[in-house]
């Protein structure tokens, strides 16, 4: 009988358990459910503020995005979600013709609970340094990928919309994150932004660094808010949003926007992107070349 090369202690450093590797992250999105759940609040998903989320429990190593891409209201999502750095994955529906006196009916069964559940399976054996897995989707039927995962000892995280979260899924998680209230909140602000904080640098410092970003990014006077989150990480290495009172990096660039240290921003695809005055034009090629990629 063969036996396992090398000593015990470099056995128990490959063995090592997750939260002893690096913070990385999978984030899996069933995207038709999200995407359905947020029309009723007239709420367009956005790559940027789920990147962002996920970001807060590590590095997103892996983000994957799950539909029946031929169905009419997704056709034009992938080529996006490609560019904002998320894969999309094709899960065809299942169509039955119905019985009897409805005959002429249709049954469609979804199947990108299973298809998510291999791949989560699948991940823990060749991606353990995935520690945390980021499941976005409300849907019951997705206790099959929370039951693939739950041996292995990751840590997950749901997210979901209210009224459209199931609460037996969300018994079976550490730590339920909604997305109009958590990712993007579509709340009014009940406070102002605090101006100083002794972890970090100012809120002006912050909005005039996000304005030199905008000024030096690759295309002048627009960048991607990913991109501007990045850079802003690199200046201020400890910085969060939640320092000065900003929920997300979104709150905090409309406050920018708002305070006239930029023009303005604008949702193109699912990502956002922030502009200063005079780059129009900049903003509008960047919308000719993505529609033109569709």
């Amino acid at each position: 009988m063969g036996s396992r090369g090398g000593t015990a202690a470099q056995r128990g450093s490959e063995e090592a358990a997750p939260e002893e590797l690096t913070r990385d992250v999978g984030l899996l999105v069933d995207w038709e459910n999200l995407k359905i759940s947020l029309e009723r609040l007239k709420i367009t998903p956005n790559v940027t503020a789920l990147y962002e989320a996920s970001r807060e429990y590590g590095r997103v190593v892996v983000a994957r995005a799950y539909a029946d891409w031929l169905e009419s209201p997704l056709r034009n999502d992938p080529p996006a979600l490609y560019r904002a750095g998320i894969e999309p994955v094709y899960v065809p529906k299942r169509k039955y013709a119905g019985m009897g006196a409805i005959a002429t009916d249709r049954i469609v069964k979804n199947s990108v609970d299973v298809r998510m559940a291999v791949d989560a399976a699948t991940l823990c054996h060749t991606n353990p340094n995935i520690a945390t897995y980021i499941l976005v989707s409300g849907d019951q039927d997705f206790l099959h990928v929370v039951n693939a995962l739950r041996p292995y000892g990751r840590k997950l995280i749901l997210i979901g919309v209210t009224g459209s979260l199931s609460q037996q899924l969300a018994d079976f998680v550490d730590e339920v994150l909604y997305y109009e209230r958590d990712i993007e909140d579509i709340r009014p602000p009940r406070e102002k932004p605090r101006r100083e904080s002794a972890e970090g640098p100012s809120v002006e410092e912050i909005f005039s660094a996000v304005r030199d970003i905008l000024k030096t990014s690759a295309t002048p006077g627009v960048a991607s808010f990913s991109y501007v989150g990045l850079e802003l990480k690199k200046r201020f290495p400890r910085y969060r949003p939640k320092i000065h009172g900003f929920k997300t990096l979104r709150s905090l660039i409309q406050a920018a926007r708002d305070a006239g240290a930029i023009a303005g921003i604008e949702t193109i695809g699912v990502q956002d992107w922030a502009f200063l005055r005079g780059a129009e034009k900049a903003l509008k090629d960047i919308l000719s070349r993505q529609g033109e990629a569709e």
